[in-house]
Formats: structure tokens, sequence, C-alpha cells
């Protein structure tokens, strides 16, 4: 609403856009991963929407200066880049690691 009146009214506006920072972890299996993901067809990756007890939680509190947090994306997985459906079936079928792309915005 905020940005429409500004449009209407013929206020200035400037958008800043910024590339995501990709990172890479590996979690080792068995186990469970540890992450509400969210994700829909038209989406670019896995959206990290909670993080609870799992593999993705121990390897924040064995890497603290690298936080995975609400909101980033799992883009690839085992070095597969592919779309949301096939990443989640790749996670759960994956025997023994998972190296997990990460976009962070």
């Amino acid at each position: 609403a905020d940005l429409a009146k500004s449009i209407d009214s013929g206020e200035q506006i400037s958008f800043t856009f910024q590339h995501p920072l990709e990172t890479q972890i590996t979690l080792a299996k068995p186990g469970d991963i540890g992450a509400d993901l969210q994700y829909s067809a038209t989406s670019v990756g896995l959206m990290i929407s909670d993080i609870h007890d799992g593999l993705l939680k121990k390897w924040m509190q064995a890497n603290p200066g690298k936080p995975v947090r609400r909101g980033d994306r799992i883009i690839a997985v085992n070095g597969v880049f592919g779309i949301p459906a096939d990443l989640l079936k790749l996670i759960e079928d994956a025997p023994k690691r998972l190296v997990i792309t990460l976009a962070h915005y």
C-alpha cells in the first residue's frame, strides 16, 4: 500500500538488488536434516522456513561463523541443481552425506 501511494504521488523510489551469496555445507547422514523446507512448482530451490534438531543444527553448532538462516535456499544437493521436488528426493535418498549448496540473500 505504501509503495503504491509513493508511485501515485510521483515520489522517487529506489531499489537495491543483491545477488545471493552461495556457500556449501556437508552433512553426514544417517539422520534427518532437521529443517522445514517450503517450495512451489516455480520456486528456485527449497526455502528453509525453520530449523530444529537434526543434521543442520549440529552443523551450525560446529560452524558458528557460518550461519544457516531461515529464508536461505537449498539450490543444489550433491552437485545436482534441479527443481525443488527433485532436490527434496536427493536429500531423502542420499545414503551417507549431503553436500548442500545454499543461496543466502
